[in-house]
């Protein structure tokens, strides 16, 4: 009996590196791993991909919850509302940015964040709500924004 291998990826791999070996050869010639031509290459390409004027690259997503929560910054307001279960790079985001993270529950079946307990969390001092999508589901925005606004 022939076995037919389950989630074999050698084969794109091996396509994936042909096509690669001379862009990461020269990139580690370059000695310019971060913030080189490569970096400023994909972060045109991606910004005119998605319609932007501009793509701000960063190291990671921690990274960027940093910097998306000290623009969101507004003076009087330090706390985001997240959850504990998932919330470990937000909740760093938020010592690195000098806000507070207050936790709200999840549902026990999806282990997303209650929604409906949004409204007891909200305050003057409340800057933001950072919601994770956790094991293949997501959160749903619209009566998210509904308690919000």
């Amino acid at each position: 009996m022939k076995t037919i291998p389950l989630n074999d990826t050698s084969r794109l791999s091996q396509i994936i590196i042909s096509e690669a070996m001379d862009d990461i050869s020269n990139i580690i010639k370059s000695g310019r791993w971060l913030l080189g031509d490569y970096t400023t290459q994909f972060a045109n390409y991606f910004a005119s991909y998605i319609g932007s004027e501009f793509c701000i690259p960063v190291a990671n997503g921690t990274d960027a919850l940093v910097i998306a929560l000290q623009c969101l910054s507004k003076s009087g307001r330090n706390q985001v509302i997240t959850v504990a279960n998932a919330g470990g790079y937000t909740s760093t985001a938020c010592y690195l940015s000098g806000h507070t993270p207050v936790y709200i529950d999840v549902h026990e079946d999806s282990m997303l964040m209650d929604i409906s307990l949004i409204d007891d969390l909200l305050n003057e001092n409340t800057s933001c709500v950072v919601a994770t999508h956790l094991y293949g589901r997501t959160e749903k925005w619209t009566p998210m924004v509904g308690h919000i606004n």
